[in-house]
């Protein structure tokens, strides 16, 4: 009997340490006091447009590293931020990288936070085939009414595959919609006569679209989105980013204040449902 209760201790330790690690390590404890941030996205994501930007990829203080900071401090937690976002990316690009690169779907599946923005190239590019006149069809805009179905499928598709990697209830999901950086240039250009109006009215239009679909189905799946758009375009989407100051020389990215509006908007969402 005393060499059975002297062996049983170790018994019970030599189990214990056979377990698998997943079982006695969870990917990502909600309780954890530091939390695993991955951000996806494109170069908004990266951070292009910040002034502490290196040839545009290097020490980016975009709107990731601010809303990180802003979690640390609001939620009283150590933040860990892996950056997998990637200037150039289109939904298409996102979509594929969430599909077959383990890269991202590691890091989504061991995360507490999750910040996910892409779209704004989809239409960026498609924009500017319209501004060549190379868009198609008899109104020169097929190739913005395919970049914006293009967008909603890998939307769709991208929000499902998040979902499957990371939930809602034990995770920060955060998205956001798209604002318009072209609002006086395109006002004052009308690449083809006698379509809906001048180039503002005709992308805004596709915009708007797009935004409404994020929304709609981001609420639908429970994730809480940033009002990017208005914070940038105002009520109506008709502001002018730039000359309120929140866009880069480029005409296209954020600057610092544009980042900080972003990362507050997001930080506005709150924590939960960790928090």
């Amino acid at each position: 009997m005393k060499k059975l209760l002297i062996l049983l201790p170790l018994l019970i330790l030599l189990f214990v340490a056979a377990l698998p690690a997943s079982a006695a390590q969870p990917e990502a404890n909600a309780t954890a006091t530091t939390w695993k941030y991955t951000a996806l996205g494109d170069s908004l994501a990266v951070g292009v447009g910040s002034s502490s930007c290196i040839l545009a990829i290097l020490n980016c203080n975009g709107y990731v590293p601010r809303y990180k900071n802003a979690v640390q401090t609001g939620a009283s937690v150590s933040v860990s931020l892996t950056n997998l976002g990637q200037s150039g990316w289109t939904s298409t690009d996102l979509l594929k990288a969430l599909n077959t690169n383990s890269t991202f779907t590691n890091n989504v599946k061991a995360s507490q936070v999750v910040t996910l923005d892409i779209g704004g190239n989809d239409l960026k590019n498609a924009r500017q085939s319209y501004k060549s006149k190379t868009c198609g069809g008899t109104d020169n805009q097929n190739c913005l009414r395919t970049a914006v179905a293009t967008f909603k499928t890998n939307w769709s598709a991208i929000l499902t595959r998040v979902l499957a990697l990371r939930s809602t209830n034990n995770t920060i999901i955060r998205t956001m919609d798209l604002y318009n950086p072209y609002v006086a240039a395109d006002k004052a250009a009308d690449t083809w006569p006698g379509d809906a109006g001048n180039d503002f009215v005709v992308f805004k239009a596709y915009l708007d679209d797009v935004n409404n679909y994020i929304a709609t189905t981001s609420s639908a799946k429970s994730i809480p989105y940033a009002h990017v758009y208005t914070a940038f375009n105002g009520a109506s989407g008709t502001d002018d980013p730039v000359a309120n100051h929140l866009i880069y020389t480029d005409g296209l990215h954020a600057n610092d204040a544009g980042y900080q509006i972003i990362a507050n908007s997001l930080n506005a969402l709150g924590y939960a449902p960790l928090k």
